[in-house]
């Protein structure tokens, strides 16, 4: 039978569950970050690259970013 302190760790420990989660979650969001940071970073070298404004280079580039189902598929629009 196991005493106090035995239940009492047992009842610290989180769900196997929440570390699951955890562990694409928090890498998920990371690598999210860095992406859209590359991607910032690279932005005029790709306007000189393909002889476009800022602004042309910019709009699918934010794209990417910006998620359109959870908002009743109200995207952001990639032509004039």
């Amino acid at each position: 039978m196991p005493g106090p302190v035995e239940a009492h760790r047992d009842s610290d420990r989180l769900d196997p569950l929440i570390w699951k989660i955890s562990s694409i979650a928090v890498p998920g969001s990371f690598l999210s970050q860095l992406d859209a940071t590359v991607v910032n970073v690279s932005l005029s070298s790709l306007a000189v690259t393909f002889h476009g404004s800022l602004s042309a280079i910019q709009q699918p580039a934010s794209a990417t970013r910006y998620p359109s189902e959870p908002y009743g598929g109200r995207g952001v629009k990639l032509t004039n």
